[in-house]
């Protein structure tokens, strides 16, 4: 039985990749930002969302 290297995968194509990178290539990297970036987004403009109807929520029941 063959031993194999030590190595990691890629977490954006899967591919074996250095133990010490979290990507197999540049092109990946730019991937794997690009859809943390957009997830970031995507978080950011949900928590907005529920601020805002939580804010409307609340402005409802007060009287003046």
């Amino acid at each position: 039985m063959q031993a194999i290297a030590d190595h990691h995968h890629c977490k954006t194509c899967g591919n074996p990749c250095d133990p010490t990178e979290e990507t197999c290539s540049v092109e990946c990297a730019e991937r794997r930002r690009a859809a943390l970036d957009s997830r970031r987004t995507t978080t950011y403009v949900l928590y907005g969302i529920m601020a805002l109807i939580i804010l409307l929520f609340l402005v409802s029941y007060v009287r003046i």
